[in-house]
């Protein structure tokens, strides 16, 4: 006879109480529901960013144009993004599956904890703000020749960096404070049922 000592634990506790089981079915249904979304969500943004990351870097290794100096600068800032981005998601991966394997209430504590100081938001910024610059500078060659051309690129740069910096950037962070609010209202809510 092969008995799990945890179901036989579990089978004592709630012959105490047996109303409590359904209780704690639904609250670890819920519980294995957000480690679920939660995953899901964060291995397709950082699978994308590690798969952009690195075409970039083939792009650049590729290309490799150090015979002229605006684009040999622009794919050195390529670069450096591209493996600050790939770094960056290759560690948010290797922290979920070492947090996918903490006890329920640890990982209810744990992401309760991350979501309220969660600010990755200006480094995505920084990381648009660096693309945009590369940009400018693969095309100034170009540029140069016509003024036109230049003064329409020494317009759209800033343009583009203020949209990003006073647009986007709130509204992502609003974005992510809302949803941080709901999911620490969430987790309150669990922490307050599993105790």
């Amino acid at each position: 006879m092969n008995h799990d000592p945890f179901d036989q634990i579990k089978k004592i506790w709630f012959s105490e109480n047996p109303d409590m089981l359904p209780e704690l079915e639904t609250l670890q249904a819920e519980i294995i529901q957000l480690r679920e979304q939660k995953k899901r969500r964060l291995m397709l943004w950082y699978s994308g960013l590690i798969a952009f990351s690195a075409l970039v870097m083939a792009y650049v290794i590729y290309t490799d144009e150090l015979n002229d100096l605006y684009r040999s600068a622009s794919e050195f800032i390529l670069l450096f993004t591209s493996v600050f981005l790939f770094r960056n998601s290759w560690q948010n991966i290797t922290a979920q599956k070492k947090e996918y394997l903490l006890s329920n209430r640890d990982f209810i504590e744990s992401l309760s904890g991350k979501e309220r100081r969660q600010g990755r938001v200006r480094a995505y910024c920084i990381c648009a703000s660096l693309l945009t610059l590369s940009v400018f500078l693969y095309f100034l060659k170009d540029m140069l020749a016509s003024e036109k051309l230049l003064i329409a690129g020494l317009v759209l740069l800033p343009a583009a960096n203020t949209a990003l910096w006073l647009l986007l950037k709130p509204h992502y962070e609003k974005k992510t404070a809302a949803r941080n609010r709901a999911l620490t209202s969430r987790i309150e809510k669990l922490l307050a049922e599993y105790k």
